[in-house]
C-alpha cells in the first residue's frame, strides 16, 4: 500500500496558503524592485532604446491602425451639391429665426410705448 500523503485541503489549508502568500508577497515585490533598479543601473542605454521603440510603435499604431474611417467621395459634384443644400436650409432657418426676433422686438416696443399695462399685456 501507498503511504498516506497529507494534503492541505483539510482544515486550515487555505488559511496557510493565504498566510504564505501574504508573508512572501512583500519580499517578492521588493526583490523584483531591486532587480529592476539593478538592471536600470547596469544598462540604461538598453532601457532608453526600449522606451523609444515603444513610443515609435505606439505612434505608428496611432496613425495607422487606430485612424477613423473616412467617408468615400463619389465625385466632385456630390460634395458641392450637399454643401449647397445644407447652406440653403441653414439660410432659411436663419431667416425664420431673424423674423421671430423682429416680431418679438415689435411686441416689446409696443408694450414699452404704453403708459399702463393691464393683465393681458
Amino acid at each position: 500500500m501507498c503511504p498516506r500523503m497529507h494534503s492541505e485541503s483539510g482544515r486550515g489549508g487555505a488559511k496557510n496558503r493565504q498566510g504564505n502568500v501574504r508573508r512572501k508577497l512583500p519580499t517578492t515585490v521588493s526583490r523584483i524592485g531591486k532587480d529592476a533598479v539593478h538592471f536600470l543601473q547596469k544598462s540604461p542605454r538598453l532601457c532608453y532604446c526600449a522606451m523609444l521603440c515603444c513610443i515609435v510603435i505606439s505612434a505608428i499604431l496611432a496613425f495607422s491602425v487606430m485612424r477613423p474611417e473616412r467617408k468615400s467621395v463619389q465625385g466632385p459634384i456630390s460634395p458641392l451639391k450637399g454643401e449647397l443644400s445644407d447652406g440653403i436650409t441653414q439660410f432659411l432657418h436663419t431667416a425664420s429665426s431673424f423674423n421671430e426676433v423682429l416680431a418679438l422686438q415689435r411686441q416689446i416696443d409696443s408694450l414699452l410705448r404704453k403708459d399702463r399695462l393691464n393683465g393681458t399685456d
